[in-house]
């Protein structure tokens, strides 16, 4: 249960932009999980946060080495998600990022992910 509350405590870090706490408790937390699905979500939310520290290539390894290792989970399709999400509307890189997100619905079909990453977005 404690790594459980430490992933949350992360995870609030993160979405109230305090990336460094963010990025100290997901190491932390790396480190200490056993669990596989816990510590692929553990891995996701480490890459989305070094791509908020403007750490790209290491952010970017991290998501792939997400979907490699943990293939056919929620885990990578969110992991998919993210990655695809950051090359269209921080690079603007769309057709790099389309495969992204197209893979997002075949990684794990009971993702909540798939509609928002098969949708048209806006800008």
């Amino acid at each position: 249960m404690k790594m459980e509350a430490q992933y949350y405590i992360a995870l609030n870090q993160f979405e109230l932009g305090d990336y460094d706490s963010a990025l100290r408790n997901t190491r932390s937390l790396i480190r200490n999980e056993i669990r596989p699905d816990k510590l692929a979500a553990a891995r996701v939310l480490y890459g989305r946060a070094l791509l908020a520290e403007g750490r790209i290539e290491d952010g970017l390894f991290e998501l792939d080495d997400v979907t490699k290792k943990y293939p056919r989970t929620e885990q990578a399709a969110e992991a998919y998600y993210h990655w695809g999400a950051y090359l269209y509307f921080r690079e603007g890189k769309i057709d790099a990022a389309i495969p992204h997100l197209n893979k997002v619905r075949t990684e794990f079909t009971n993702s909540p992910l798939p509609p928002r990453a098969n949708r048209s977005p806006r800008l």
